[in-house]
């Protein structure tokens, strides 16, 4: 996939994310589009470089040294997508941004906002 195509398609994914977030429906609307962009930075992942990682680490590091500790401003990324992420994809650069909000239990197996998850219920 072409890497301008993918970040074009990962911001509209995320400012959709955010906005279900903002209307106040919750994580388990927001789930399906978070896996979307979950499964959209694994297919990164067959690349030697990465860029989507890259680009995607970039906004979560700019989200996280905003005033907005939830991630909910314009062209943030929500910081329920940013537990998803760390949970799910484990990459050892979350840990290094781990330091400036409260991420770091989300590598944990048992973290405790996977039961607002349906991905995760039993």
């Amino acid at each position: 996939m072409d890497l301008e195509y993918s970040k074009k398609l990962m911001d509209i994914l995320i400012d959709n994310a955010s906005r279900i977030l903002n209307a106040n429906f919750g994580v388990d609307r927001a789930e399906s589009t978070f896996i979307d962009i979950i499964d959209l930075l694994r297919e990164d992942q067959s690349l030697a470089d990465q860029p989507l990682k890259a680009y995607f680490l970039a906004k979560v590091r700019k989200t996280l040294e905003g005033p907005d500790p939830y991630g909910l401003d314009e062209g943030s990324v929500p910081m329920e997508l940013i537990q998803l992420a760390v949970h799910e994809l484990r990459w050892p650069e979350f840990r290094a941004l781990s330091q400036k909000r409260r991420i770091l239990e989300a590598y944990d197996d048992h973290w405790m906002n996977r039961e607002f998850y349906r991905r995760y219920r039993a």
